[in-house]
């Protein structure tokens, strides 16, 4: 809806919204769970807008295409795990399509094992690319900003809307970087919170997650203060994701959730860079969390979602209790009770719940839950 009528004289004044809109009868019914990309390393929500950022040479760029093979995929791969499978288009300003083929290349052998000697699973690595999509963009003006008076969108963002059209059941749309999507003034809250809100026109219009990717300022550092450009990018941003060189190991590099609107912050991961490029998962008690999580597979979002009924029903439980009472192939979950409870403990450590004190007993709290 316009605000604005070129065939008339001068502007013709509607309503922001109508009175039905504000209406919130439908409060007293159950409200729609948030949901996820990915848990594990870091638990991606879906449909909004977020961003990697690092330095120059941080692997950040490989880090967000091990998340995108990740989700066609439905594998665990750097610690993320994946929601199901999801489909994802990756637009790169900076590399073209040969170069984002040969670095996802080096990935598949891990994504997709062979059972016999070739390189990795062609079948299966078929199947997954074909929920991926990379046009070749290097080369073309992708700026959906632009600023002479006042910062506006663009032509290019008219066009890229109608590009994306045919794809009907994108999960992520990457953006990489966003330096060469945004126009304006990089300093400039106006020109960023701009840029921010036209991919939050994309992310609603496809229920889509926007990835942009970022970087980070001279200072360094794994905080909200690390990205580049004006803080307004990060306030307008729902989740921040940074990657920074371990300063005594360059071959480490750190990641880190800076911001999430819906849930902890906080180091999250210890990746190796490889003589190939690609990242590997160092830290072994994230990947025994890792490893915990992904035995619960279907089960993780069904576990949680019944420790907060428990919990908001006066009955919370503990990690014994629940693991003891719940396992079993004749039990609510086909989980043994090890099994269970090894990822109850990591389901905390990763801090999608959190354990508090009961008398003697530690009962388990879902996070949105614990008193402040």
């Amino acid at each position: 809806m316009s605000n604005y009528d070129p065939m008339m004289d001068g502007a013709t004044i509607k309503p922001l919204f109508e009175k039905s809109d504000a209406d919130c009868s439908t409060f007293i019914n159950a409200a729609i769970p948030r949901t996820y990309l990915t848990t594990g390393t870091a638990q991606i929500p879906s449909s909004i807008v977020a961003l990697m950022s690092g330095p120059g040479g941080s692997s950040k760029s490989m880090c967000v295409l091990g998340i995108a093979l990740s989700l066609v995929s439905g594998k665990t791969y750097l610690g993320f795990i994946p929601e199901g499978q999801k489909e994802v288009i990756y637009l790169s300003g900076e590399d073209d399509k040969s170069e984002i083929h040969r670095r996802a290349e080096r990935m598949f052998p891990e994504l997709f094992p062979s059972q016999d000697n070739s390189p990795f699973d062609k079948k299966a690595a078929l199947a997954a690319l074909n929920r991926f999509h990379v046009p070749d963009l290097t080369g073309q003006n992708l700026r959906l900003s632009e600023k002479s008076d006042d910062i506006t969108k663009t032509n290019v963002f008219q066009s890229l809307v109608i590009a994306l059209e045919p794809f009907e059941n994108l999960d992520m749309i990457i953006f990489d970087t966003g330096s060469r999507f945004r126009g304006g003034t990089e300093n400039s809250a106006e020109d960023a919170a701009f840029f921010i809100s036209l991919c939050e026109q994309i992310a609603s219009e496809k229920e889509a997650t926007v990835l942009v990717i970022t970087h980070s300022n001279k200072l360094g550092g794994s905080n909200q203060q690390s990205v580049r450009g004006s803080s307004a990018i990060v306030d307008n941003a729902r989740f921040v994701m940074t990657m920074k060189p371990n300063n005594d190991d360059q071959t480490l590099i750190e990641f880190n959730v800076a911001k999430n609107n819906y849930g902890l912050i906080g180091k999250q991961g210890l990746f190796r860079r490889k003589d190939d490029g690609t990242l590997e998962l160092t830290d072994q008690n994230d990947a025994q969390k890792t490893k915990a999580l992904a035995k619960l597979g279907i089960h993780e979002q069904s576990i949680i979602d019944h420790i907060r009924s428990l919990h908001s029903a006066g009955a919370p439980i503990s990690i014994r209790d629940f693991a003891r009472n719940y396992s079993g192939t004749k039990a609510s979950y086909d989980l043994s009770e090890n099994t269970l409870r090894e990822g109850l403990l990591a389901l905390v450590d990763m801090g999608r719940l959190t354990k508090q004190k009961s008398g003697r007993t530690e009962i388990l709290v879902p996070v949105v839950q614990v008193k402040k």
